[in-house]
């Protein structure tokens, strides 16, 4: 069976994504248990290894029972359980980028194609074995969905348990790790056949978008899965997943069932019930006044969100299109104040180069210290202005052409940490001699007006894709559409030759760097092609970077024993508390 052109693959996070990770963090969270003080109500009422777990946050607005098992159709979807019901094809370390091998027990990437294994083992909720059927109809699907890499060509199933994608061109195999082995195994063959055949048959790119709008818009109403655990009961207030005994890590997990409860009431009601012990863990920001708080068993780890808030400058405005005012304007901030004052989940930006601190040892190494730090220099800030026509009287600085030098920073209303950081450096402007003001915006209209249509001229947005490979930062800045749309940034720069900020100015387009990022490359060509990427965006400054974002995961060590923070289980952030069971390693002890 073999897959039709794919449509391109969207692979960074959206405006929205980006801009309201920042309020809207998914919660998660593992309840237990027997000698807690849990008050969720059914959580079991014996000794012994008689202990249940639950999910305590976002379930989803609304009765449970009217959600929907269909993972892409977005609208009133049962979300909460995914993780558990369906496995991953592998867990990655946010920290490290590392994959480890879980439903996908081993990969590789040749010239013409990728292979998966798949793991052996694996039945659905009614006993069907699970194969390569069902990997392909995954992957046809969620590419139809989301779009795929274009050099993605076909999706075949080799045998009953290897899935073969074939590739138009050899091409870099950390971005066809990045996208295929993050995904989970969500679709079951047999039910979703029909649209994998209407798409396998489709003719053109007409007919796929009418078999893509069937299917976002499908409901399936009867659960399915896979993993661990499966699906019980609903009520319109909770859901309740029980263990799946048939699943080959069954034997790791010493407790039955998990619940999902509905909480709303914000980031307030989750620290109550965490702090109360009716919460065990959650994904949540927590403010540090209120951690201390909580009681000694509460722990936490922070996560790189590999993302944070970015000033990106219109590069249409005829003022700040010239790269000696972006460069000033960035020698104004200080990013550690800027920081301190939004939250404690943010770190200042230490080298504005499109690559997040964690990550910047290993693809930068020496040349780091050849970067332009842009550290608050306002001498520095004064002579650039000055050399591109700026005049300083009575303490305001004006433009080459006598008007008073304006900048407004635009920032989409409600996102608290967005405006803590906007005030500071409003504030720092104005200290500069630079008039400014936090100019808000409601998300809506922010997302689908100013942003897109560049109706600015310097505007926050996230500067990062949420990805540890940089490259995706550098797709983010230099080939997505509403990007381009937002900042209008020329097709070419000029920067001197990498490593030599003195040397002679050289034309680059940085799609054609990306371009070459995106063949099949050796490690030392693609550090090379990374630093180059680095180079150009820290030269040319078409966004600043001023602060990362840390992710954070509360959990409850009463009842429950997990490992030590540097476990290598203890990675992987996006599905945590369902990860750990699967590995034996989140254990109920009463």
């Amino acid at each position: 069976m073999a897959q039709r052109t794919m449509a391109r693959e969207s692979t960074t996070k959206t405006r929205r994504q980006l801009l309201h990770t920042a309020g809207l963090i998914g919660v998660v969270g593992v309840a237990g248990c027997m000698g807690s003080n849990n008050e969720s109500g059914g959580n079991g009422s014996g000794g012994g290894s008689s202990t249940t777990a639950a999910w305590i946050g976002e379930a989803g607005d609304g009765n449970l029972t009217k959600k929907h098992y269909n993972p892409l159709n977005f609208k009133e979807q049962q979300a909460a359980i995914y993780n558990y019901i369906w496995d991953p094809f592998a867990a990655q370390n946010d920290f490290t980028g590392e994959y480890y091998p879980y439903l996908i027990t081993d990969w590789s990437v040749g010239k013409d194609a990728m292979q998966l294994q798949l793991r052996d083992g694996l039945t659905w909720w009614d006993g069907s074995k699970v194969d390569s059927k069902d990997l392909a109809s995954t992957l046809k699907l969620e590419f139809l969905v989301n779009g795929a890499p274009e050099t993605i060509d076909t999706i075949s199933e080799k045998d009953k348990t290897t899935v073969e994608i074939g590739l138009k061109e050899p091409t870099n195999a950390s971005i066809l790790e990045q996208t295929i082995l993050t995904k989970r195994l969500n679709i079951k063959h047999d039910v979703f056949k029909k649209y994998v055949s209407q798409y396998d048959q489709a003719s053109s790119d007409d007919v796929q978008q009418k078999v893509r709008e069937k299917l976002v818009n499908d409901k399936i109403e009867e659960p399915y899965g896979h993993g661990p655990w499966q699906v019980d009961q609903v009520t319109p207030g909770k859901i309740t997943l029980k263990k799946y005994d048939k699943h080959p890590d069954a034997d790791k997990i010493n407790f039955p069932t998990v619940e999902f409860n509905q909480m709303g009431g914000g980031n307030q009601k989750r620290w109550g019930a965490i702090k109360t012990g009716n919460l065990d863990g959650t994904k949540s920001f927590v403010e540090s006044s209120v951690g201390e708080t909580f009681p000694d068993a509460i722990k936490h780890k922070n996560y790189p969100a590999n993302w944070g808030m970015g000033l990106w400058f219109n590069h249409d405005d005829p003022v700040l299109k010239k790269r000696n005012v972006r460069w000033a304007i960035a020698h104004l901030f200080d990013r550690k104040t800027i920081a301190k004052n939004s939250d404690a989940t943010k770190k200042p930006v230490k080298v504005p180069d499109g690559i997040t601190n964690a990550a910047t040892d290993k693809w930068l190494g020496d040349l780091t210290g050849k970067m332009k730090k842009y550290e608050k220099d306002t001498a520095k800030a004064e002579r650039l202005l000055k050399k591109e026509g700026f005049t300083k009287k009575g303490g305001t600085w004006h433009e080459p052409n006598g008007k008073k030098f304006s900048l407004p920073i635009n920032v989409p209303a409600g996102w608290s940490d967005f405006t803590l950081s906007v005030q500071t450096m409003v504030s720092q402007l104005k200290n500069f001699g630079i008039q400014s003001q936090v100019k808000t915006s409601d998300s809506s209209s922010y997302l689908s007006d100013l942003w897109p249509n560049g109706n600015f001229r310097v505007a926050t947005y996230g500067w990062a894709a949420g990805i540890a490979y940089p490259y995706y930062t550098y797709r983010l800045t230099y080939a997505d559409q509403e990007v381009q749309g937002a900042i209008s940034p020329p097709d070419t720069v000029k920067i001197p030759p990498v490593g030599k900020p003195n040397g002679k100015l050289n034309t680059v387009d940085p799609n054609d760097v990306l371009g070459n990022l995106e063949k099949k490359v050796d490690k030392s060509t693609e550090k090379k092609l990374m630093q180059k990427l680095a180079w150009l965006y820290n030269y040319t400054l078409p966004c600043l970077p001023v602060q990362e974002k840390l992710d954070q995961i509360w959990y409850n060590t009463d009842g429950w024993e997990y490992p030590s923070k540097d476990d290598k289980a203890m990675t992987y952030y996006d599905g945590l508390f369902s990860w750990l069971p699967r590995q034996g390693k989140l254990k109920a002890t009463q």
